[in-house]
């Protein structure tokens, strides 16, 4: 494994044999460096696996700014072994990776008790003035946590699926903490037990829990409402069945006029039929002789 971060124009040779680079990042500037990714390039394939056969591996770059001096840069290779997601949530499962229930309800207990000011709260929890609300599902995958964790550098207490998370990072690897956005690397992973206790007696249809300052909590299922949504809604269903019941009502009236306008019709001509003088009456008959 190659790690180096790609400069512009970067070339990898490795036993006279190209290796590809990360894809670069779009720009719409002319005539600009091609910027790429800094992520590791796996090399495995191009490498002669034998303690006896050395490898060469060549890096070559140019720039087309020549006016500033070229900086100095650092490749490093590294020895690594590919792990799967069920091993890597093995090694989470440890005890030692596990974090107590009691010290997050701690950290929850400091955060009800902190003024309610900007400054003085995470700006990523939704703090209520008398509890605290924790979504039981995960923010990335939208599906309830099976194994409930953070980062140790995350401020939150919110948590995030950490098997989805895994996952994740398997296709694409940015390894960026989905409720804060910030850097939560698998070093810095672990198990929240708190969370883990509560998704177990929580019942399938609870979204959330709120947490109150004395300790106790209780399971929330969707959000309710407000009275105005609640208003507004029930009006816009009332005005939707008015307007079908008007609808079908108007489409009736103005079928039986056109029923009753056919009937008159028919029944005037029949009228006219009727009262109509005789045409042969009015044909004068001619009488021709022999002669």
């Amino acid at each position: 494994m190659l790690q180096i971060n790609c400069q512009p124009n970067l070339y990898v040779i490795v036993n006279n044999r190209v290796v590809p680079l990360p894809q670069p990042k779009p720009t719409a500037k002319p005539n600009s460096d091609v910027i790429r990714p800094g992520r590791p390039i796996d090399i495995t394939e191009y490498c002669r696996l034998c303690p006896l056969i050395s490898n060469l591996i060549e890096i070559s770059w140019y720039t087309q700014d020549v006016s500033t001096p070229s900086p100095t840069y650092v490749a490093a290779v590294f020895l690594t072994e590919r792990k799967t997601v069920p091993q890597l949530l093995a090694r989470l499962s440890r005890p030692s990776a596990v974090r107590s229930a009691i010290e997050t309800q701690r950290t929850i207990t400091q955060i009800l008790s902190a003024p309610h000011t900007p400054q003085g709260i995470d700006n990523d929890l939704e703090v209520a003035s008398t509890s605290l609300r924790l979504p039981l599902e995960c923010p990335a995958m939208r599906i309830r946590m099976r194994m409930p964790g953070r980062a140790i550098t995350c401020k939150h207490v919110h948590c995030f699926d950490l098997e989805g998370y895994l996952r994740m990072n398997e296709k694409k690897p940015t390894w960026l903490c989905p409720v804060c956005n910030k850097a939560a690397l698998y070093t810095d992973l672990f198990v929240d037990q708190f969370f883990i206790d509560v998704i177990g007696k929580c019942p399938v249809d609870a979204k959330a829990i709120e947490y109150e300052p004395n300790g106790q909590w209780k399971a929330v299922g969707e959000e309710k409402q407000s009275r105005r949504a609640q208003r507004e809604k029930e009006a816009f269903k009332a005005a939707q069945a008015a307007k079908t019941t008007n609808g079908k009502s108007t489409a009736d009236a103005d079928n039986s006029p056109n029923e009753d306008s056919d009937d008159d019709r028919s029944r005037t001509k029949s009228i006219e039929r009727s009262t109509a003088p005789s045409i042969q009456d009015d044909i004068p008959i001619i009488e021709l002789d022999d002669d």
